[in-house]
């Protein structure tokens, strides 16, 4: 397990130190530390998209933010930074090509980036903006099914991106409510607010009478959907206020809810049913970033 940490030689100030730790998830104990020397990663609640690994897992991406922003790319079997690649504009890293990623541009766009083996860009591509950023802007989580993306908006569409070549591809738009729902305003929000499952499926964290500046209020109920139909397949009404999810990737996937007590709800998507409520460090813990296990 990798995580990208920064620490401060007085706690709270002084020297700062940044690096990315090697954990051994047998013991959680780290086996090795490789310092950023250019002390400007991102300090940010905990997202996937801030450090992503790519290329089978040969080079690990880190997102910074000074507010400059800028990807470092570190060699995994050499274990040294390589390069650090400027994206003036955009945030966050999605995997993208055989070598490179896509992030997230501030006017509505995307810059798609390949490197090659020394960490250096061989190709850089601003795809045309594809959504509007002041009237349905693009939630940054997505969920990620057979190499497309799929990034709900905070009024209630759904944006796939196609992934799998070295030029992210917007593919068409589609509605994740009806004409009911939509009078009654229900919308995504939430922290982690969208997983998706190898079949098909995505699962997208929603709240009613949802109003501009409510897509970070969590939610309610949990809406399923079939990505290759474009239609909700199930409810999962929620025990408690949900902030986070994560579904498993297995045949019989559980789908784990971070609450409002920042305990985590299991629930069997099958039988929309609560099975148990997990505390993992009680008030140390704050589980806003979920990861299931391949």
């Amino acid at each position: 397990m990798y995580s990208a940490e920064t620490y401060y030689s007085r706690g709270t100030r002084g020297v700062r130190t940044d690096v990315l730790s090697v954990w051994d998830n047998a013991t959680l104990s780290v086996k090795k530390e490789i310092e950023l020397p250019h002390k400007k990663r991102a300090q940010t609640v905990s997202e996937k998209n801030a450090t992503q690994l790519i290329d089978n897992d040969k080079y690990m991406l880190v997102f910074n933010f000074t507010p400059a922003t800028s990807v470092s790319v570190i060699d995994m079997l050499e274990h040294k930074v390589l390069n650090d690649v400027d994206i003036p504009g955009c945030s966050l890293i999605y995997p993208s090509g055989k070598r490179g990623f896509s992030t997230l541009c501030a006017d509505g766009s995307m810059l798609s980036i390949q490197l090659d083996e020394q960490g250096k860009v061989v190709s850089e591509t601003r795809v045309p903006s594809f959504f509007n950023v002041d009237e349905d802007p693009l939630f940054e989580k997505y969920a990620r099914i057979n190499n497309v993306g799929y990034f709900p908006t905070f009024h209630g569409y759904m944006q796939p991106v196609d992934l799998s070549g070295p030029v992210a591809k917007p593919q068409e738009k589609w509605d994740l409510l009806s004409a009911s729902e939509r009078e009654q305003n229900w919308r995504p929000g939430g922290w982690q607010i969208i997983s998706g499952h190898p079949d098909g499926r995505v699962f997208v964290l929603m709240h009613k009478d949802g109003v501009n500046g409510s897509h970070k209020d969590g939610g309610t109920e949990v809406w399923v959907y079939d990505t290759k139909q474009h239609k909700k397949i199930k409810t999962i009404p929620l025990e408690s206020h949900g902030i986070s999810l994560e579904v498993t990737k297995g045949d019989e996937p559980l789908l784990a809810v971070t609450n409002a007590k920042m305990m985590i709800d299991v629930y069997n998507p099958k039988s929309a049913k609560l099975e148990r409520t997990l505390s993992i460090g009680g008030d140390n813990a704050n589980p806003f970033t979920l990861i299931a296990v391949e």
